[in-house]
């Protein structure tokens, strides 16, 4: 129930409420008290220099034409344009709530005489009404202040989702330029291994080398094959991950495999760990949100504290009969709630709980984003120490490898030596291979973890 009070008691009845509404304890967000990573970054440049784009940074023209692809057509980067053009269309109609109301009616009734005159229209009228709520309390500038922010954490949003779109769509096309070179050493392997099995057989027939040895030669021949069989399955995920990355159909979708060795990582600048705040788009989309609680808590307590309503009236009668009657009204009312105590108590309470829900959440995403942050300068340092003592193991593997095949040949050396040789070259090469992959993506990690949107 509201009871209407004349326009003298607006002043009395503001300051008698406004004590009235209940005050509520808010959070805030606690600061960041980390100075520097636990370890140093190895891929700053002091001088300033930095990458826009993944592609950039990877030193690929193919996966920037093919993350602007993804960039276009990703359906969930346009389920988040929808939800921004909501979160707009919410703004707007906070807004339009400060908008006088504008109302227009006319009505006419026409009678006749029997000695035939004309039709008789002076009881038509029209009428206009304007009616001005004034923000008196400021609950709909608060409900503008957290419409606005609901717009921006949408808009962080998307540049949340864009930079994952275009990490994943970096990650994969690294996969697939490691598959396609795992199977091309593979390839190569199996070459080199049917060669030796047919100068087993030679061997054999000619009473050198046994049907054990030829018999292991085929096995390993098999594995090879059935290994590059199951590499090649994984190539094909890999395209049709990407064409849904794309917003594409799978079966239409076509993307050949990168060099592997084309591959030049460029330097990142990684901010500090304070700086974080100012880059992360997720954690400014929490920060957003708390600001929108927060105007969400100032509408709710504004609910308690009264409502001034200025009403303009003019209408005229006989608006058709030529002339008639006119005139105009001016009111004004003010509204005080009485009554719902406890629904508005409620409210305010809900807010308030859902404004600090909202700290919370920032917390949250503050914590996980400077652990994704260290995570990936971990990855990046371990993959490149990983890489350097696998391209030593794949030398040594190489040259051990073409040893024991020319001492076995010379009759110096048995075929478990040979055997032994080519397994841990296999080995070598395919973990070089992989280990490569492993430091694109921390790379990769580095940048999502640290940029404010992706391209």
């Amino acid at each position: 129930m509201r009871r209407r009070l004349p326009i003298g008691a607006v002043t009395l009845a503001a300051s008698l409420t406004s004590g009235c509404a209940p005050t509520v304890q808010l959070a805030v967000e606690l600061p960041v008290l980390s100075q520097d990573w636990s370890r140093q970054p190895a891929a700053v440049d002091a001088s300033g220099g930095d990458v826009a784009t993944l592609a950039e940074l990877l030193g690929s023209p193919e996966l920037a034409v093919l993350t602007r692809r993804a960039l276009d057509r990703n359906p969930n980067l346009r389920i988040a344009q929808a939800r921004i053009e909501q979160a707009t269309a919410g703004l707007r109609i906070a807004r339009g709530a400060a908008l006088p109301l504008v109302s227009l009616s006319g009505g006419a009734r026409a009678s006749r005489s029997s000695g035939g005159e004309p039709f008789d229209f002076s009881t038509s009228f029209a009428a206009i009404d304007a009616l001005l709520s004034i923000d008196v309390s400021g609950e709909k500038a608060a409900g503008r202040r957290a419409a606005a922010q609901r717009v921006r954490a949408a808009d962080y949003d998307r540049d949340v989702l864009s930079l994952a779109v275009s990490a994943d769509v970096a990650r994969i096309f690294v996969q697939r330029a490691t598959l396609s070179a795992r199977i091309e050493l593979v390839d190569r392997n199996i070459a080199d291994t049917a060669k030796l099995q047919r100068i087993l057989e030679i061997r054999q027939r000619e009473g050198v080398a046994t049907r054990v040895d030829v018999g292991l030669q085929i096995i390993r021949v098999k594995e090879l094959e059935a290994e590059r069989n199951r590499l090649d399955q994984a190539l094909d995920r890999t395209r049709t991950a990407l064409a849904v990355l794309a917003g594409e159909e799978a079966p239409r979708f076509v993307s050949a495999p990168a060099a592997l060795d084309r591959f030049v990582l460029a330097e990142l600048r990684i901010p500090d760990p304070g700086a974080l705040i100012a880059v992360r788009p997720d954690i400014m989309a929490a920060e957003a949100r708390i600001r929108a609680a927060g105007g969400d808590v100032a509408q709710a307590r504004a609910a308690f504290l009264p409502r001034l309503d200025l009403s303009l009236g003019r209408a005229v009668q006989g608006v058709l009969g030529g002339g008639g009657l006119a005139g105009a009204v001016l009111g004004a009312d003010i509204l005080l709630p009485i009554f719902g105590r406890n629904r508005l108590t409620g409210e305010l309470d809900l807010a308030a709980s859902a404004q600090r829900e909202s700290v919370e959440a920032y917390r949250q995403v503050l914590l996980v984003a400077l652990a994704e942050v260290e995570d990936a300068l971990s990855a990046t340092q371990h993959a490149r120490d990983r890489s350097a003592i696998l391209a030593d193991i794949d030398r040594e593997a190489t040259l051990t490898a073409d040893l024991a095949q020319r001492q076995y040949l010379e009759g110096d050396a048995d075929l478990r030596a040979v055997f032994d040789a080519q397994d841990r070259l296999i080995g070598a090469q395919d973990a070089r291979a992989v280990s490569i992959q492993e430091q694109l993506e921390a790379s990769i990690a580095l940048y999502r973890a640290t940029r404010r949107s992706g391209g």
